[in-house]
Parts: C-alpha cells; sequence; structure tokens
C-alpha cells in the first residue's frame, strides 16, 4: 500500500492506493469486462444501474456533510446573541430566509436521493443528480458561512471542516463538466 492520501478535505477517510503485482483474476471473477473497442452502450442497464447506486451512495455523503452544517448553524443561530442586538441571531427575518434557502436545497436533495436509490433515473439523470445534489450540498454549507462569518471558518466550530470535507464532492466522478456534456449530447442526439 502506498499512503497517498493527504487530502485538505475528508481527512478521516482514506483512499491509499493499493499496488497488486503479479496477481490474476479468473474471468468468472472479474467484473463488467468487455472488449476495449466494444464497450457497452450508456443506455445499457449496467450502466445505469451503477449509475443510481453511486449517486444514491456518493451524493449522500456530500449531502450528509451539508446536514451536519446545517444542524450545527440552527444551533449557533439560536444561542448566538450579538451585544447590540440583545436577542439571538434566529430571530433575524434575513437569517430566517438564508436557512429556509437552506432547507430547500437540502428538500431538493432528498428527493433525488430517493429516487436514485430507488433506480428510477437514466444513467444520464443519475450522472445530473449526482451533480445537482453535490452542487446544493456545497451552496447549503456556503450559506451557513455567509450567515457564521468569521465564526464558521474557527477551526473551533466544525463548520470549516464540513466546508473543507463537502467541497471534496466536485472531484468525485462524474463531475460536472462530464454530466452536463453527456446530458446536453444526449438532448440533441434525441431531437432526431
Amino acid at each position: 500500500m502506498v499512503k497517498s492520501w493527504d487530502h485538505a478535505g475528508m481527512r478521516a477517510t482514506g483512499s491509499h492506493e493499493v499496488i497488486f503485482n503479479h496477481v490474476r483474476v479468473a474471468a468468472e471473477h472479474a467484473v463488467d469486462v468487455w472488449p476495449t473497442d466494444a464497450p457497452p452502450a450508456a443506455r445499457a442497464e449496467p450502466f445505469r444501474l451503477f449509475a443510481n447506486r453511486q449517486t444514491a451512495l456518493l451524493a449522500a455523503i456530500y449531502d450528509s456533510i451539508a446536514h451536519a452544517a446545517h444542524d450545527w448553524l440552527v444551533r449557533w443561530l439560536a444561542g448566538r446573541v450579538p451585544a447590540g442586538l440583545g436577542h439571538p441571531l434566529s430571530r433575524l427575518p434575513r437569517v430566517q430566509e438564508k436557512v429556509g434557502q437552506i432547507a430547500g436545497l437540502l428538500l431538493v436533495n432528498r428527493s433525488l436521493l430517493e429516487q436514485a436509490a430507488a433506480l428510477r433515473f437514466s444513467a444520464i439523470e443519475a450522472n445530473l443528480a449526482k451533480v445537482t445534489i453535490t452542487d446544493n450540498a456545497i451552496q447549503a454549507v456556503n450559506i451557513a458561512l455567509e450567515l457564521t462569518g468569521n465564526h464558521g471558518l474557527s477551526r473551533q466550530n466544525p463548520l470549516e471542516r464540513h466546508y473543507r470535507n463537502v467541497l471534496c464532492g466536485r472531484v468525485h466522478t462524474p463531475q460536472s463538466d462530464s454530466a452536463w456534456l453527456a446530458a446536453g449530447n444526449f438532448v440533441f442526439q434525441s431531437q432526431g
């Protein structure tokens, strides 16, 4: 094993490299094997199932990070009483609006995750759902940082860790550019 994992986010996880030398895998134990010059079609059922499962599992990580940030934010806003204000920040309409915006993003995520878990998406839709869930999670944590200011970036508070962690969702496949390109290509091919 090559201990190569030294990431800014997701520090509690590990993605070290494992190198196998002189290892043979019997054909009956191989998964998704096909000739390199004849890969399965993008609409193939194995791709669709994989894309749904990947979205349900992987995007749920980043959605959960956003939920953790939301939960911490709500507690912090309810307990933060600036001296000049005389009451918790949670009473301010602007703060309530922003927390409501986060709730809306998380609601969309839940709906998309449920669809992916039920294997209801095409492969292209599942990839778009992963990108949308990840983007919504990042936006939710960004809003939390806007509301907390410097307090949110303090290492004494978990929000800065949630921020570093949620940004890692962008690098997991499929990345937004490839998901959007595939979806756009499919739209134009479907036109006839």
